[in-house]
């Protein structure tokens, strides 16, 4: 199509050039007048197809873009739920040796990483799991304070299994949102 009118194209140009110095009849001019007006015509269609494809195009190009953002946020979000996962075992070894002040710095890390399923884009995710990282949020504060109160004291027995077991409660729901997110793909 592009080959054809740009041939027309050249062949109206030489035409015209050719016969401008020549004297031409009533009918040739009729003619010639009607073939510049189909061929304006034809240009003018010619126009409007390429805007509608363009069209077109920009809208294909648009949807995947759209589609190609959420999938690299989606994969995003599935690297900071790994990373909570080893965060929250991280904790569990700082508890078990007594180190609370190192431990706070890396539970408030993973409670933004519950707070980001809390605020999700993806509304499943948000819906299905977001109350049970809410609620994890707060067992998480309530750990925090307690490490605050005194952050040289020794963790007793239950105090050890009492925050293992909120980090357990957190491992698995980050494990559950990754494999789900997984494995719908």
């Amino acid at each position: 199509m592009r080959i054809a009118l740009i041939v027309s194209i050249i062949g109206i140009a030489s035409g015209s050039y050719l016969l401008a110095g020549v004297t031409l009849t009533e009918f040739q001019n009729k003619y010639i007048s009607i073939f510049g007006t189909l061929g304006t015509i034809t240009g003018l269609a010619y126009a409007i197809a390429q805007i509608a494809l363009m069209r077109k195009e920009s809208e294909v190009i648009s949807e995947t873009a759209k589609e190609t953002k959420s999938q690299v946020l989606l994969l995003t979000c599935i690297a900071d739920w790994a990373r909570g996962v080893k965060v929250a075992q991280e904790v569990q070894i700082y508890c078990r040796s007594g180190k609370r002040e190192i431990a706070i710095p890396r539970i408030q890390e993973l409670k933004q990483i519950l707070q980001d399923i809390v605020n999700a884009a993806n509304s499943e995710i948000k819906n299905t799991h977001g109350t049970n990282a809410a609620n994890q949020i707060i067992s998480l504060n309530i750990i925090i304070n307690g490490f605050e109160k005194d952050t040289r004291a020794k963790m007793s027995g239950e105090e050890v299994a009492r925050v293992n077991n909120t980090l357990e409660a957190t491992i698995d729901l980050l494990n559950e949102i990754q494999s789900i997110t997984k494995n719908k793909g």
